[in-house]
């Protein structure tokens, strides 16, 4: 039981540094976005957009929509086994016992 319960209990910080990882590329991904959107409205509300700034624009936000799509999967599979890895942790530690205000 004892080894069981190591077992799930290490997958589950695995699981939890992995999605925590990819978390953090997702937010800084967001972050991007924000600062994109920000400059785009300031130009757009300052009338000083150029002919080259649609481009410019066009060309970050793509690059930020393939960097996400890319991401995404990792970011699924990823959650899901953080989720499956809490299920079996919590299933082993009631075996001993423990419970949690979650179990009612």
């Amino acid at each position: 039981m004892r080894a069981s319960t190591a077992t799930a209990l290490h997958a589950y910080r695995q699981a939890e540094a992995r999605f925590h990882e990819l978390q953090k590329r997702k937010d800084a991904l967001d972050a991007e976005e924000r600062v994109i959107l920000h400059i785009w409205t300031e130009k757009l509300s300052k009338a000083s957009l150029t002919p080259g700034d649609h481009e410019g624009f066009q060309s970050a936000y793509l690059s930020l929509g393939e960097r996400r799509a890319e991401l995404f999967e990792s970011w699924q599979t990823a959650n899901a086994d953080l989720a499956s890895a809490y299920e079996q942790a919590r299933r082993v530690l009631r075996e001993f016992g423990f419970t949690s205000p979650l179990d009612d």
